[in-house]
């Protein structure tokens, strides 16, 4: 079971990279008023209860305004083109650090798959995909790429 989840998690990244849309036909605002801003409330604290959320669009980084039913988070994602490329907490009132979930998910299920020829060939390919081991990748990372991945396909 363990295993199968994190060949579908890989496998989910990796086609969602290789079949990317080239139309663009959406803007960034609507992309951010419908998805994003929830996307990232979920990834930032999946177990917090999403109230609303702001957002503001610059040349080449967006400012995002969460409001969970107790706590604030404040981000600054940086973008160069299409591509997100960095998220900064400018500030969090959890005391759970912003994306820190995503990355204990992804340490556990990874930690938790048993060690198979197949598992390493998985993880050989991600990490030729996207420069960068999936071990070795942080919430803040995973975020990114889940987020530049949501846009294409938006």
């Amino acid at each position: 079971m363990k295993k199968k989840i994190i060949k579908n998690i890989l496998l989910l990244f990796s086609c969602s990279v290789l079949f990317i849309s080239s139309s663009f036909s959406q803007s960034m605002g609507s992309f951010f008023k419908y998805e994003a801003v929830n996307t990232l409330a979920g990834l930032a604290h999946p177990t917090n209860t999403y109230k609303s959320g702001q957002y503001t669009i610059y040349d080449n980084y967006i400012l995002v305004e969460i409001y969970y039913e107790q706590y604030t988070t404040k981000l600054k994602i940086l973008r160069k083109g299409d591509y997100f490329t960095e998220i900064i907490t400018i500030s969090d009132n959890d005391f759970i650090p912003p994306f820190a979930g995503i990355e204990i998910i992804k340490d556990f299920l990874i930690e938790g798959t048993e060690d198979t020829e197949e598992r390493r060939k998985l993880m050989n390919s991600f990490e030729k995909r996207f420069d960068k081991a999936l071990l070795d990748m942080t919430g803040k990372e995973m975020a990114c790429m889940a987020l530049t991945i949501n846009w294409f396909n938006y």
